[in-house]
């Protein structure tokens, strides 16, 4: 990425640049491979490289693939926010889980929502 076209000047363009030689060095080893696609898509978004599909998606289903086990017990009490440009528009309710038998879990959404730009799942 050419840091000129996302900084206000020499100085930002140095410190975004020891900022990213920094994450490459100490953060990188631990980045889960979600995470770099995110960096990935985030870094071509601001470049110009990818840009945002504008046309609204209706979203039906979340599916957590991986429960972790977060209880004592076995378990995980789940529960996803949805955001659209930074703005609450889905909570859930909370899902219990219980025990390690379980390994995924798919959150139907009813009536599905129709979403457009910049989305979050929390």
């Amino acid at each position: 990425m050419h840091y000129s076209k996302i900084s206000a000047g020499a100085d930002q363009a140095l410190s975004t640049l020891a900022m990213r030689k920094f994450c490459e060095d100490k953060v990188a080893p631990t980045i889960q491979p979600s995470q770099t696609r995110y960096i990935y898509y985030f870094s071509g978004l601001l470049s110009g490289a990818i840009k945002m599909n504008s046309m609204p998606l209706f979203l039906h289903h979340v599916l957590i693939p991986s429960i972790p086990n977060f209880e004592q017990n076995g378990g995980y009490q789940p529960f996803l926010k949805i955001y659209q440009s930074m703005q609450l528009v889905y909570t859930s309710g909370i899902y219990g889980v219980q025990g390690t038998s379980c390994k995924r879990l798919c959150v139907t959404i009813e009536p599905a929502l129709l979403l457009k730009g910049d989305i979050m799942v929390s």
